[in-house]
């Protein structure tokens, strides 16, 4: 679970609905509301959301082979190297040889990811 606070008030709820619906997330502009939604709420971190099973959003988009969330993800500062509860990262979830290779990408050069696209 991510804790996130604001005011010095814990936001457990919050941070758990904004996290399983970045899980769920299947286009870029649902991404970007969950994570403006996620800002004001003093929720930063929510691009590294955890489920009970240690999914990340990225590992979820990966597994669904929705690249162009992977890259709304990694360029909100997602981490691809994150293991789940099984000892799985992203790449090891990823549907194709295309995902992988966004994901590789995002390993060697988060910062010019966007750009490679």
């Amino acid at each position: 679970t991510v804790w996130c606070g604001v005011n010095g008030t814990v936001l457990e709820v919050v941070t758990q609905a904004l996290g399983e619906a970045l899980l769920e997330a299947s286009e870029c502009a649902t991404v970007s509301r969950i994570l403006d939604a996620g800002s004001r709420a003093g929720c930063n971190h929510i691009v590294n959301y955890r489920s009970d099973d240690g999914t990340t959003p990225v590992m979820a988009a990966a597994s669904r082979g929705a690249d162009d969330v992977i890259v709304a993800l990694i360029t909100a500062g997602a981490r691809v190297a994150l293991l789940d509860d099984s000892g799985r990262c992203a790449a090891d979830l990823a549907r194709c040889s295309e995902t992988r290779q966004i994901i590789g990408a995002a390993q060697a050069s988060p910062e010019d990811l966007s750009a490679e696209l």
